[in-house]
């Protein structure tokens, strides 16, 4: 399952952890047979069955919180994306009662868990824990949870907004759900 680039290739989108979610033009990894995926691959076995710079774009929606090594997982996907690939990460925003329903849950996520990744951020230039990089495109709450009602609605304008200033003051009070990262590869 794949859709042309412009004539060049074929390009690869790889939706990893897809479990039930049917999306098109992707190919669907999962461990679970039961969701009749394209490829049967368990997510924490290194390295991923593709080739390195191969694959053009990566979801990981709802399934990085499960993984055992999420930074290893992060890895593998910028081995395997091409230069100037996509990677789009949804995950449980740490505020969320939601986070701490599933047992299966692992890690939970801020506004800057993925900065160790991102060059120029405070984070990536203090701590340094990895030596991939890549470019945030954005970075989003709430964006694909159905249909939330006007007082909903501006909440997720204002911490798209103002990220930081949602978290730092009112993450708190009103929990949003899911963060979503549009990353690219560096």
């Amino acid at each position: 399952m794949t859709e042309k680039d412009e004539g060049h290739h074929a390009m690869l989108i790889l939706d990893m952890g897809c479990g039930s979610k049917l999306r098109q033009g992707v190919v669907r990894v999962d461990l679970n047979d039961q969701f009749k995926p394209d490829v049967i691959w368990d997510l924490d076995k290194y390295p991923y069955p593709w080739g390195e710079n191969t694959v053009d774009k990566i979801i990981l929606d709802n399934i990085l919180e499960h993984l055992k090594d999420p930074m290893e997982a992060i890895h593998e996907c910028h081995r395997i994306l091409r230069p100037q690939g996509e990677l789009e990460i949804h995950v449980p925003y740490f505020r969320s009662p939601y986070a701490f329903i599933d047992p299966t849950h692992r890690t939970f996520y801020s506004i800057y868990s993925f900065d160790f990744y991102i060059k120029g951020t405070k984070i990536y230039d203090r701590y340094k824990y990895t030596d991939i990089e890549f470019k945030l495109q954005k970075r989003l709450f709430d964006y694909e949870l159905g249909n939330p009602g006007l007082l909903k609605k501006l909440l997720i304008n204002l911490a798209n907004r103002y990220p930081s200033y949602y978290e730092f003051y009112f993450s708190h009070i009103i929990p949003l759900h899911q963060l979503s990262f549009y990353l690219i590869k560096q």
